[in-house]
């Protein structure tokens, strides 16, 4: 006689359970993970003597208010008091936000036993903040995947930034890389181009596993054409080389490639008043963007003039480390009704098809060709 199925699923949070469900049977692939095929796991049938009766999952987690940090260790138990068929390999997966974070197989589940699995949740892959963890347990029998799906437990990452480096740059150093570009006449159409709005004195870099932090100094930050995200006049891109991978050479759009001492870029960070963004180096070339991987953290610290961005490790490829990566960091302006960087030239110097933008906020310079970056810092390198 085939008995129906009668396991209890309970994730236990700091030793209490918070959680006791019946087994689920999504209807579709949710992704986590992919490409699986879900049995029929609400009892009777084959299933039942897969699991068997009076099987448990519990999934202990963190006391301190679910606040993980680091390579963190988390256990899972898998209790049995009945018979199951066969008594062979499973495999436990743990997701994150419904996406496969890591599995492991040829777990030994015997009749009638406890076993004790210690699992490693790396979570410096992950950006500060709250997130969903959850189990799944899984055997194949006759070709069918079949799961047990515990329920999704919040926990909140929490992970604190290291400083890598700390770069101060020369005051008035932002006339661009020939030295001859010059904020537009009278400051602009309304006089709002301040003196060294584009100018960095000072990068700091920090990092919390594979997310990086920009901490720009700036001698003046302006809000006068209240931007969204908390600067205008200035532009600020970020280009990195991870040393694991063969990019691009060319900076969209800028008129300008990697400097000596960085082979090409992989990822580009892109910022600016109205509009952020994260690129790969995928399908980009002199004058394309990337494809873009999300968009980065942006917040402006007014009191000390300093903008920070953060890159997200799930933006940038989820390094294993960032140690021998490269980066630099440079500034210009971006004409957002154009969407293309600010234009260059003087009177007259430039042909009429490449007026993107009123002549008032014409970038002051001897070529209408020259880079578009006024001040730059690096390439730097990362040793983490």
């Amino acid at each position: 006689m085939i008995k129906k199925l009668g396991f209890i699923c309970m994730i236990i949070l700091g030793g209490l359970i918070v959680h006791e469900c019946s087994p689920t049977a999504p209807t579709e692939d949710t992704g986590s993970p992919s490409s699986v095929v879900f049995g029929d796991i609400t009892g009777g049938g084959a299933i039942s003597l897969l699991f068997g009766t009076g099987f448990q999952m519990f999934f202990n987690l963190p006391t301190n208010n679910g606040i993980i940090q680091g390579n963190y260790a988390c256990e899972v138990i898998l209790k049995t008091n009945s018979t199951i068929t066969p008594t062979n390999y499973w495999e436990l997966y743990i997701i994150v936000d419904d996406i496969l974070d890591f599995y492991l197989s040829k777990l030994l589940i015997r009749n009638n036993t406890q076993t004790n699995i210690t699992t490693y949740l790396n979570t410096f892959k992950f950006r500060n903040g709250i997130h969903t963890v959850q189990p799944w347990l899984r055997v194949t029998y006759q070709g069918i995947s079949y799961y047990i799906i515990g329920d999704k437990v919040s926990v909140t990452i929490s992970n604190l930034f290291t400083v890598l480096t700390n770069i101060s740059d020369p005051a008035d150093d932002w006339h661009g890389i020939k030295g001859d570009l010059f904020n537009p006449a009278a400051n602009g159409a309304d006089g709002t181009y301040l003196d060294g709005i584009q100018d960095i004195t000072n990068v700091k870099v920090s990092a919390a596993g594979g997310n990086i932090r920009f901490d720009l100094s700036m001698p003046v930050i302006s809000t006068a054409w209240s931007p969204t995200y908390g600067f205008d006049h200035v532009c600020f891109v970020i280009y990195m080389d991870d040393p694991s991978k063969t990019g691009v050479t060319d900076f969209p759009k800028q008129n300008s490639e990697v400097p000596l001492g960085m082979a090409n870029w992989d990822y580009q960070v892109f910022c600016q008043g109205w509009g952020k963004a994260v690129y790969s180096s995928v399908g980009a070339d002199a004058g394309t963007f990337g494809s873009s991987t999300g968009a980065p953290d942006l917040t402006v610290n007014y009191v000390d003039n300093i903008v920070s961005i953060i890159a997200f490790s799930d933006t940038i490829g989820n390094p294993a480390t960032l140690d021998g990566w490269k980066f630099y960091v440079t500034t210009f302006d971006y004409d957002g009704i154009s969407s293309d960087y600010r234009r260059v030239g003087i009177t007259n110097s430039i042909p009429d098809h490449q007026f993107h933008s009123s002549q008032a906020l014409l970038f002051q310079g001897q070529d209408y060709t020259n880079a578009k970056i006024l001040d730059w810092i690096g390439p730097v390198l990362i040793n983490y």
